[in-house]
């Protein structure tokens, strides 16, 4: 779910009212511990463009600091993080506009994502230099249970209202203070020794808790089907935010600050009392709600109703303009941790069976390892093993951070080449016909194959090198050949059959010829002795350990060669493997080819390996692979 109360421009001002307090969290932090390193959080990041704005305001103001700079942006593993790191480019030009620079000439900074609920553990002991979170913290963990219970708790209303029982009130004080004070332990023992942290979230003005303008706005909603439906939010008076915080003992206040915005985020008058548009802001306000609430709404409410129900909840909230200014109250608060020393809990929230759930009460899923991944890491884990045990005992660190490299959402690998060569000049294809290194492939573009894969696997050694601690280890596991003979490898073979299921729509008219001619893969498996060959020139590491192993195309065939040299149930492979490899090749083919020859595609390509399968068995060469950085 986007944490986000308005869209990007409410949380756009809330910013730039917080600009000085993130200047001084920042001076402190770097005053007091002049660290070589600044690793920053954000809290229920979302994924708008205000998350960008955020970080590079962070940067803007760490980077006049000589220090390298560690963003990690945490929200729920709904968020789009896709959107967002796809998003992250634009951060070079709004620090280079702020700055008066070139994007080119800035320092360099890193982005992480984190994806879980921030009412859980984060990070390692004393390791976050600041945290932030904006907009997010009105948010609840779980609503109160409503188990056993005959009446409605809050009958007619989704959050407080005139209406609401003193005991409903209570329990959401009550889960307020549970979440809040879980909040403020986890981040106190993740936080360095004089670290900050930049609150922003909504509240209210007194102790009336049904005096707030968000009771106001919720209570404008339409009333069917609410009787057991609650908002998992909860908006606290300054009061209550100070007494949750001194009664911890784990932070000082530095700065407290109590502001207020327009519901509508277009409505930049904060001085004036009357909606000169009501009707325009009631759809401003509406339009800033619906993409919030809308997965919240379906979830209890159903998705046929959502279009009726947001366009009433507009109707309302113009009439109620019509009348007055509807405002948020937002609390922005700065603090350091205190240094003292604490014993950690598990703090997992727990699903009613065990499972362990995001911040919203969902049960967490681990996706499924695809079964060659499996294989792999059966067949590394000795060699993992060893890594972390020759580490441990060479530096023995209080903290061990372990980097994933291409991750995915399934198998990771080194063989995806960073940049594709261009078709030359004059006009002609560089490897007409094929997508890969094939029989016909001129010499010339199998060299800038190897170059292409040369140039890549230096730089990569290069910036791990520079990455990890002196002793640091590294295990990489990626497809390979055995032999140097380029035409023996595995991928000729696989994407040859792609190349034939290509051509054949070429010949039908489905694809043009032009398309097929200027696609070549990003990829390249390189001998053993050419890994060897750039892990030794490069002078940065030692070769602990390498070895190449076999693994049948089809995933799900744990057979070897013995007794067995084809395929039992070659359709069934055949159909496993092009699922296998769709799954990885899909984005690339169709942002080249276009979507709509997906199905036959990959329909001719399973009935070719099906082909290939009933003479042969497909098998891939994995090199797994253990370094050790060398010392200065």
């Amino acid at each position: 779910m986007v944490y986000l109360w308005a869209l990007g421009l409410s949380k756009g001002k809330a910013l730039l009212q917080t600009k000085p307090m993130i200047e001084k969290a920042i001076k402190k932090v770097h005053t007091a511990l002049q660290p070589m390193m600044i690793l920053v959080a954000d809290l229920g990041c979302s994924s708008g463009p205000n998350t960008l704005i955020e970080i590079a305001e962070y940067y803007n103001r760490i980077g006049q600091c000589p220090v390298d700079v560690q963003f990690f942006l945490n929200d729920l593993p709904s968020n789009d993080f896709n959107h967002l790191f796809k998003s992250l480019e634009q951060i070079d030009n709004f620090v280079a506009k702020d700055q008066n620079r070139q994007a080119t000439t800035l320092p360099q900074y890193y982005v992480a994502g984190l994806a879980s609920s921030y009412y859980r553990r984060l990070f390692p002991k004393n390791s976050v230099h600041l945290f932030h979170s904006s907009y997010a913290l009105h948010w609840r963990s779980k609503m109160f249970e409503m188990k056993n219970i005959k009446e409605p708790l809050n009958e007619g209303n989704i959050y407080i209202s005139k209406t609401t029982p003193i005991s409903t009130v209570k329990l959401y004080q009550e889960l307020f203070e549970k979440d809040f004070s879980n909040f403020l332990e986890l981040r106190s023992n993740e936080l360095i020794s004089s670290g900050q942290m930049l609150l922003t979230f909504l509240g209210r003005k007194n102790e009336d808790v049904s005096d707030g303008d968000q009771c106001t706005l919720h209570g404008l909603m339409e009333k069917k089907k609410l009787n057991n439906f609650n908002m998992p939010v909860y908006m606290p008076s300054t009061h209550e935010v100070k007494t949750i915080i001194m009664r911890s003992k784990l932070f000082i206040i530095n700065q407290i600050q109590l502001s207020e915005s327009n519901w509508d985020p277009y409505d930049d008058d904060l001085e004036g009392e009357v909606v000169l548009y009501p009707a325009q802001s009631g759809l401003n306000v509406t339009r800033s709600l619906r993409p919030v609430l809308r997965r919240l709404f379906t979830t209890y409410f159903g998705e046929s109703v959502q279009d009726v129900l947001f366009l009433r909840i507009a109707s309302n909230v113009s009439k109620y303009l019509d009348k007055r200014k509807g405002k948020h109250n937002v609390i922005a608060l700065r603090r350091h941790a205190v240094p003292v020393p604490l014993v950690m809990h598990n703090m997992c929230e727990r699903g009613r069976d065990g499972e362990e759930t995001d911040g919203m009460g969902e049960v967490g899923m681990t996706p499924l390892l695809s079964a060659s991944l499996e294989k792999t890491l059966v067949a590394t884990k000795p060699m993992i093993q060893k890594a972390i045990q020759e580490l441990y005992s060479a530096v023995l660190p209080r903290t061990m951070l372990v980097a994933d490299m291409g991750c995915s959402s399934g198998p990771n690998t080194l063989n995806f080449i960073f940049e594709m060569f261009q078709e030359s000049n004059n006009g002609e294809f560089l490897n007409e016909g094929n997508i890969y290194i094939a029989k016909t492939t001129p010499k010339s573009v199998i060299k800038l194959y190897q170059e292409l894969f040369y140039d890549d696997f230096s730089k990569f050694l290069e910036l791990r090198y520079q990455e990890l601690v002196s002793g640091g280890q590294m295990v990489l596991s990626f497809l390979a050949r055995k032999k140097d003979d380029l035409y023996d490898g595995n991928l000729s073979v696989l994407y040859g059959l792609i190349s034939q299921a290509l051509q054949s729509l070429v010949m039908e008219g489905l694809v043009e010829k032009e398309k097929l001619d200027s696609f070549n893969i990003p990829n390249y498996e390189p001998s053993i002795h050419k890994v060897k060959t750039v892990v030794i020139s490069s002078k940065l590491f030692t070769i602990n350990k390498i070895y190449v192993f076999e693994s049948n195309w089809d995933p799900y065939d744990d057979s070897s060669d013995q007794g067995q040299a084809t395929n039992i149930n070659p359709i069934k492979s055949g159909l496993n493997v092009a699922k296998c490899i769709r799954a990885v090749l899909e984005p690339l083919i169709a942002s080249h080819f276009g979507e709509s020859i997906l199905d036959v595609l990959f329909s001719r390509f399973a009935r070719n390996v099906t082909q290939h399968l009933e003479k042969r068995k497909g098998k891939h060469s994995v090199i797994v692979l253990s370094l050790s950085k060398r010392k200065n």
